[in-house]
């Protein structure tokens, strides 16, 4: 069958039984599907080997079991060496392929930017032809932890983490295809426990631009042992390696709905992630001991033994299993749908966890932490019954009466089970107060109130212009051009920014160097004469993407 799905296709080749199908889509070649140049990271050979390595015992000998063991891995190679990262139609191709080849699930432990759910976008659209396909897609959130985590003068703290300098609106650093609505989003967590559980550091925090609640749930990704290149073993960490515990996880559990029920396509997904998500496991902040924002950690952390278990699940009005409430008042009304899967009545008692919480940031180490609202309240049903085979919507009311406005409200609303079922959890997210008050632009490099550093202009050759004192820019210059970033824009003088179009490639062009706190939908940067007459239009934009913390610095739009 795999064989002549590969005619078909005209490309790929058969591996083994294990490996039915493997593509380089990056180099559109059968060939080089191990990563095996020098310093090669042996990233997907640690991702498959998490999903499904079947090692057996033999004496004394090292083996690995991945979580699901007998499964099929087709490989789809996305990016090479020669590139710096993945092209989005290599990834739409691959995912197309891979529904059309009778992929179950999918893993990508990938990701670029920060995205916002968009089903315009070529990756997320992919994402969701598979979903509608029956295919569940498992992503990995990425690693760049809270938004608010950037490089700061006299920060006590390393950043992209959970310690910051400021509080945006949105924490969001979720990559794309990790904003896809419908895929489940994997956070990271480390393999504890109980009271030793607790999130990864470097994790990527959500919501969503809009507010809607990302990441789905957490998964071990903290110094996981898997599989190598040549029968070795690495250890590895990362959003990367709880994504592919995550795909396995969902392995299993649509096995047993594909076996216990007539679930199909998109309803078969839903089921199946919202089984996973409702009976996680809520972590604690092991450094405040309150629990950590669902944010940061979706659900809560994995079990897939209760999801296999479980004979409800829980879905909220958009089809999701958290509730995305987005600008809420004093009172919010939202409802909850049951389905009993299974032959006997369902009983299970609520509760709000303690109620709304929001979010801390320690002024001196910066870390972020939950602080419990009072009053802040979740009423409705105490006792939820689900006859057998059949669903109940439940109306419930979020209370917020009494609170200060201008704050996110965030928890969980739980369902106990009466007769020893998995806890149902399901985690919600609003704001109180009005979405649109933030101020997304950056602070001029001269106003102390900046959040990145400020925004300055630098001529062709980066070179910052309006500071008018030339003996302190010489000395925080060397002769290679580099520069004390953060000390030229302490010089910065906004009022003082010239330039001289006179051919001479010095000082010919002003570029604006800025940073902006959320994504931007549309962006047109333009000069005005004296009477606000528009002269020029620089730039004209759509979807960018808002700084955060990346590749050793605080990344700018411009």
């Amino acid at each position: 069958d795999a064989k002549a799905k590969i005619n078909e296709l005209g490309y790929g080749s058969y591996a083994s039984e294990k490996f039915p199908f493997v593509y380089n889509y990056a180099s559109k070649s059968n060939d080089w599907i191990k990563d095996d140049g020098p310093g090669a990271s042996q990233h997907g050979q640690h991702v498959a080997g998490i999903i499904g390595a079947a090692g057996r015992p033999n004496g004394d000998e090292k083996y690995a079991v991945g979580v699901a063991p007998e499964s099929q891995i087709l490989a789809l190679r996305v990016f090479n060496d020669q590139f710096a990262d993945e092209n989005t139609d290599d990834i739409a191709q691959a995912i197309y392929d891979a529904v059309n080849l009778g992929a179950n699930v999918i893993q990508m432990s990938l990701g670029q930017g920060v995205a916002a759910s968009d089903l315009n976008d070529v990756e997320q659209k992919a994402v969701q032809y598979a979903i509608d396909h029956g295919v569940f897609v498992s992503i990995s959130a990425s690693n760049n932890g809270h938004a608010g985590s950037i490089e700061a003068p006299d920060a006590h703290y390393s950043p992209g983490g959970a310690n910051g300098s400021f509080e945006p609106f949105s924490s969001s650093t979720v990559a794309n295809p990790g904003a896809s609505r419908n895929a489940l989003t994997v956070a990271a967590a480390n393999s504890g426990q109980g009271a030793d559980a607790n999130m990864a550091d470097f994790s990527s925090w959500g919501p969503m631009q809009d507010f809607t609640l990302k990441p789905d749930i957490s998964a071990p990704g903290v110094q996981i042992v898997s599989t190598g290149n040549d029968d070795g073993y690495k250890t590895m960490s990362g959003t990367s390696m709880a994504g592919p515990f995550a795909a396995g996880s969902a392995a299993l559990v649509m096995q047993k709905l594909q076996k216990e029920t007539s679930l199909k396509n998109a309803e078969l997904v839903q089921a199946t992630k919202a089984l996973l998500m409702n009976t996680s496991q809520p972590l604690l902040d092991a450094m405040s001991g309150v629990v950590v924002s669902p944010r940061r950690q979706g659900a809560g952390q994995i079990n897939v033994g209760a999801a296999v278990s479980s004979p409800v699940y829980i879905t909220a009005d958009d089809g999701t299993s958290s509730l995305s409430l987005r600008q809420i008042g004093t009172n919010t009304k939202f409802n909850l749908t049951f389905t009993n899967l299974s032959n006997v009545d369902q009983a299970y008692t609520f509760d709000d966890l303690g109620g709304g919480f929001t979010e801390k940031r320690d002024d001196f180490t910066g870390y972020y932490y939950e602080e419990q609202l009072p009053g802040a309240r979740v009423n409705g049903a105490n006792k939820v019954v689900v006859k057998a085979g059949q669903t109940v919507t439940v109306p419930y009311t979020l209370d917020l009466t009494g609170l200060t406005p201008d704050q996110l409200v965030e928890g969980w609303l739980r369902f106990t089970g009466d007769n020893g079922q998995s806890t149902l959890v399901v985690p919600f997210l609003g704001y109180f107060g009005d979405m649109t008050s933030e101020e997304v632009l950056d602070k001029k490099a001269n106003d102390a109130t900046n959040v990145y550093g400020g925004n300055y202009f630098v001529n062709e050759h980066n070179y910052p212009r309006g500071i008018a004192d030339e003996e302190s820019l010489k000395k925080l210059v060397n002769l290679d051009g580099d520069y004390n970033w953060q000390q030229v824009a302490k010089l910065y003088q906004d009022g003082k920014v010239a330039f001289s179009p006179n051919n001479d490639n010095k000082s010919d062009l002003l570029k604006p160097v800025a940073f902006v706190k959320q994504n931007l939908q549309d962006l047109k940067v333009v000069v005005l004469d004296q009477n606000g007459k528009v002269v020029r239009v620089v730039a004209d934009e759509k979807g960018l993407d808002k700084s955060f913390y990346q590749s050793d610095r605080n990344q700018d739009v411009s």
